[in-house]
C-alpha cells in the first residue's frame, strides 16, 4: 500500500482513520483507537483515545478490541468496533444498525446474509470480552447469535488489503459520490 492503511487518503486531507472517527463521532460518547506499528496520537487530537497495543506483532483483533474495551471503561455502555482496513460506515447504515440493537447482545452490518462491519457490543458482552481469555476464533465466538443488519451496500463486506482492492474501492466511491 505504501504507507499504513489507516493513513490512505479518501479525499482530499481525510484519511482512513479520520473517515471512521468522523462517521462515529457523532453516535458514540468516547472514541478509541488502538495503535500498533504506527502511532496516530499526534494527528487524532484530544477527543480521541489512544490505546498502545505493545504486543501489537503476536496479537490479533481480538486483543485490540480488548484493549480499546478496557481503556473505555470509565465510559460505560456499548462498544461500536470497527477495523480500520475497511470502508467507513454510511450514516444510514450505521441509523439503522444502532436502531436494531435494542434486547441484542450484538449486531452487525451484513450484505446478502454475510455479516460485515462495523459491529455493535452490548455493554454485558462488552465487559465479557474484555475479561476473556483470546479464543482461538476471536470475536466470531461471541457473534455467534449477533442481529444481522442489511446495509445499503457490499462495502460492508469489505477489507481494504491490497493496492488493488484500494483501488476499486476509491473508484466506487468517485461513481458514487461519497464525500467523507
Amino acid at each position: 500500500m505504501g504507507r499504513p492503511k489507516a493513513m490512505l487518503e479518501i479525499s482530499a486531507g481525510c484519511t482512513l482513520i479520520e473517515g471512521h472517527i468522523a462517521a462515529a463521532r457523532a453516535r458514540c460518547g468516547a472514541i478509541a483507537v488502538v495503535q500498533g506499528a504506527v502511532s496516530f496520537d499526534t494527528i487524532l487530537g484530544p477527543a480521541v483515545r489512544v490505546v498502545e497495543n505493545p504486543g501489537w506483532a503476536g496479537t490479533g483483533p481480538f486483543e485490540s478490541l480488548q484493549l480499546a474495551a478496557r481503556a473505555l471503561e470509565d465510559h460505560p455502555g456499548p462498544l461500536l468496533v470497527t477495523p480500520v482496513d475497511c470502508p467507513p460506515v454510511r450514516d444510514g447504515d450505521l441509523t439503522a444498525l444502532l436502531r436494531a440493537t435494542s434486547g441484542a447482545d450484538a449486531a452487525v452490518l451484513s450484505w446478502d446474509g454475510r455479516p460485515g462491519h462495523p459491529v455493535w457490543l452490548s455493554a454485558s458482552l462488552r465487559a465479557r470480552i474484555a475479561a476473556a481469555h483470546t479464543p482461538t476464533d476471536g470475536l466470531r465466538s461471541f457473534l455467534s447469535g449477533a442481529r444481522q443488519v442489511p446495509a445499503s451496500t457490499p462495502d460492508v463486506l469489505l477489507n481494504l488489503n491490497t493496492p488493488e482492492q484500494w483501488s476499486r474501492w476509491l473508484s466506487s466511491r468517485s461513481h458514487q459520490g461519497s464525500t467523507v
